[in-house]
């Protein structure tokens, strides 16, 4: 959902998010007779949901864990400018590649708490996505 955060909220797969998340849908949604953005996407029952507009997904992040020492892994004090950058890449790309090694998966690796802390996810592809932010 565009790296938004989401909880679901239902065993059907309902999804709760804040409103710029789903600012397409609600578009999508929108006629002149039914203006969801002043009305609320806010529903009493669940078959009174709407589904989200077409190609619209949610990754939901199976895993995470710290890498930051492997993504240092070859970084000393003698390299420095572009020799730095390089090494970081490598080794980012590297931790990448292995973890979307495995079926069905996209990963990243990124920096938290101002780079003090590296970690890797990895997300469910599109297959296994949920096509339906109701």
């Amino acid at each position: 959902m565009g790296g938004c955060s989401a909880s679901f909220v239902s065993p059907q797969g309902l999804v709760a998010t804040n409103h710029h998340c789903v600012f397409e849908s609600i578009q999508y949604h929108s006629k002149e007779a039914r203006t969801i953005s002043q009305t609320a996407f806010w529903r009493r029952a669940l078959g009174e949901e709407l589904p989200a507009a077409p190609g619209s997904r949610i990754h939901v992040i199976e895993d995470m864990r710290d890498v930051t020492a492997e993504i240092l892994k070859g970084v000393s004090d003698k390299l420095n400018g572009f020799a730095r950058y390089e090494r970081l890449a490598t080794n980012r790309k590297a931790l990448i590649a292995a973890c979307e090694g495995q079926p069905n998966r996209r990963c990243d690796v990124g920096a938290y708490y101002g780079g003090v802390l590296m970690a890797a996810a990895g997300v469910a592809t599109e297959e296994e996505s949920c096509d339906d932010e109701r």
